[in-house]
């Protein structure tokens, strides 16, 4: 098969290839459609992937066109580099520091500065790598989350012209040490995909291999072009494009339509979109698609302001997301997107056109020197903590706990490393878990997750009250049921099983399950699995099973809530609001309360509905006492020793099958 015609090179002097612009926006309109419609376009994602092969092959064709010629030149290549990114990338970090300084709360507004610091200097990808984890702040509060992939492109823009220019000087095959560098990366990230996620996804070592895909093609693309210049052309060459072409758009169309969050990604899934990637490009602009599809008006528009179309969609999602305690319905989020073609065409037409085209020397210098500046604005808000003195007495000394540092007051509260376990393969520590006996009282044996281990710092409290003893057993992420399907829950499963061991031989006075059922709850799941659980522990003759049903969810921390109420209120003399109903989650108090508790009455036990005590026709509680240091939650839904302590008092004559003895 012929994989290359004769209109395959693309520069930035020439040869323009209006397909290659049709490509891109395939990507970003994927990357915006995951986004944006997440529940429709599930493997999105890929589009990144598409984005890098792109730069991959343009790069590389720009570098070695320069070595052949013998005019390449550092200054120039880094220089034309910084007029492409810089202008749309300052813009739009300058709108996420000056939104974020109305919008944000230190806690946030702290991080947002680290990532505008991280995005100036392209190592975004690092820092998210750094921040990964179970509690880290919710993706809905990052404007700045999808930097990751432009650093991974800068850090290859940094290394590849180096590397590419020693071996073009030491006379070794620059192909050959292209697809040498391609394996070996591909490799690591088959390794990294089945033993370090997080790493593989955002470190280049593991994704420079997709750029590479693209410069690979880049070199095959020359030298089928010299062959072309020779009249070594042959007829059977645009019927493979017509196949190439076709088969690399159905390639990218399987990765955006099946692949989802849980695709074991990058990894050998990877190759569905960058391969397609691939194909379309080597067919040339002689074909059918390419030529039709791919290069009509409206692809290539979208294509033309890709870039900045990328950077925009994103914050302008996230801050609207977080400021408004307006529903995203269709109609916002597909005005969100015609914003962010809006902002992207301006910012095209006005910045980037004007300035990457501009022939002075001296403007690269002048971009450079104002990133430079934004990343220290950035550097020093990340020092102030978030500069809480912008912000009124009434909300400035509101704080999100950083829930990713093991060492916080409130994770001691849960016992965490020792009865609450956060990662893979930790063990419990047996002898702490289980109150001995020499304390008095009835047995209560708390299962669940992260949110059933935030029970314990209210329980703890009240035995200053009364004489019960705890059991505490809590995993990260693993409801308190049995599955049904293990082959994606191994840990949760082994964790479970264990801890169903340690109640058969406890035979504990009550079982209290508890979990993140607006996160673990999905209809089928527990209908088929609570009920397993609930008639396994009957087997062992526990005689009194309670399930607690979930707690109030709001979609960023109640810190923020309490924020956004306030800033809704527009009353800047407002007092401390106790309850408030802004960003709950539509539709919480009902469904998934029901639901469980038609289990429970099905089977036999005993449900309290933590709503009807936290929450009433007027919001939720947000804390006790009318004090902002004394919330009821420490985060979105995890309960604070406060809210807690509240909670399981609120149920404390329930708990057990005869009154509590109070201590004297």
């Amino acid at each position: 098969m012929k994989f290359f015609n004769k209109n395959l090179i693309n520069s930035e002097k020439g040869n323009y290839r209006s397909d290659i612009d049709g490509l891109r926006a395939i990507a970003v309109l994927a990357v915006i459609g995951f986004h944006i419609f997440p529940e429709w376009v599930k493997g999105g994602f890929v589009g990144v992937d598409i984005f890098f092969v792109i730069s991959g092959y343009l790069i590389t064709g720009i570098i070695v066109d320069g070595l052949e010629k013998e005019n390449f030149s550092f200054l120039n290549f880094y220089s034309r580099r910084i007029k492409r990114i810089f202008p749309a990338l300052f813009l739009v970090l300058a709108f996420c520091l000056t939104l974020g300084w109305f919008l944000f709360l230190p806690n946030e507004y702290r991080q947002l500065g680290k990532h505008i610091a991280g995005g100036g200097a392209f190592i975004s990808n690092f820092i998210l790598w750094m921040e990964a984890g179970y509690f880290d702040t919710a993706s809905e509060l990052k404007p700045l989350l999808h930097l990751w992939s432009l650093g991974i492109e800068e850090q290859f823009y940094i290394f590849w012209p180096l590397l590419l220019f020693i071996v073009w000087k030491i006379r070794v095959g620059l192909f050959a040490v292209t697809l040498l560098v391609t394996v070996i990366s591909f490799v690591l990230n088959i390794y990294g995909a089945y033993t370090h996620k997080v790493a593989n996804f955002y470190l280049p070592i593991t994704r420079i291999w997709e750029l590479l895909i693209g410069a690979c093609l880049a070199h095959l693309s020359r030298i089928k072009s010299e062959q072309v210049q020779s009249g070594q052309v042959r007829s059977g060459q645009v019927r493979s494009g017509q196949v190439r072409s076709g088969i690399g758009i159905i390639l990218i169309a399987i990765s955006i339509g099946v692949f989802n969050k849980d695709t074991r990604f990058p990894g050998f899934s990877a190759l569905l979109p960058t391969v397609g990637a691939f194909l379309i490009i080597s067919a040339g602009t002689g074909t059918w698609l390419n030529r039709k599809i791919l290069g009509s008006r409206f692809l290539v528009f979208i294509g033309l302001i890709s870039y900045p179309l990328y950077l925009w969609h994103w914050p302008l999602f996230v801050f609207w997301n977080s400021s408004s305690d307006v529903v995203l319905s269709i109609k916002i989020r597909i005005l969100i997107i015609g914003l962010s073609i809006l902002f992207a065409f301006i910012t095209y037409q006005l910045i980037e056109n004007k300035i990457r085209h501009n022939p002075k020397k001296s403007i690269a210098a002048a971009i450079f020197a104002l990133m430079l500046a934004l990343s220290g604005v950035g550097l020093f808000l990340y020092r102030s903590h978030g500069f809480p003195e912008r912000l009124p007495e009434f909300i400035k000394n509101l704080k999100t706990p950083n829930l990713t540092d093991d060492s916080i007051p409130e994770l001691q509260a849960w016992r965490i490393n020792k009865c609450f376990l956060h990662k893979t393969g930790s063990k419990f520590s047996e002898t702490e878990c289980v109150d001995p006996e020499s304390i008095k009282g009835p047995l209560v044996f708390i299962w669940g997750d992260s949110h059933a281990a935030s029970l314990y710092s209210g329980l703890s409290k009240l035995q200053e009250k009364y004489e019960f003893r705890v059991a505490q057993f809590t995993q990260s992420k693993c409801p308190p049921w049995i599955y049904s399907n293990t082959s994606e829950l191994d840990e949760c499963e082994s964790k479970n099983q264990f801890i169903l061991e340690k109640i058969k031989n406890l035979i504990p006075d009550t079982v209290l399950l508890y979990a993140n059922w607006s996160d673990n709850w999905e209809r089928q799941k527990g209908e088929v699995n609570l009920p397993k659980s609930i008639s396994k522990l009957k087997s062992y003759g526990i005689k009194r099973i309670i399930l607690l049903g979930p707690t109030p969810q709001w979609k960023v921390s109640i810190q923020m809530a309490i924020v956004q109420s306030f800033k809704l209120s527009l009353k800047w003399n407002q007092i401390f609001p106790k309850r408030i109903k802004n960003t709950l989650h539509q539709n919480f108090l009902s469904d998934w309360g029901e639901a469980q508790k038609n289990i429970a009455l099905q089977n036999n036990i005993i449900y309290i509905s933590s709503q009807e005590v936290l929450c009433n026709v007027d919001g939720c509680l947000t804390s006790i006492t009318d004090n902002e240091n004394e919330l009821t939650f420490l985060d979105s839904g995890h309960l604070s020793p406060f809210g807690a302590t509240f909670l399981v008092e609120s149920f404390i004559d329930r708990l057990f099958p005869e009154p509590l003895n109070r201590k004297k």
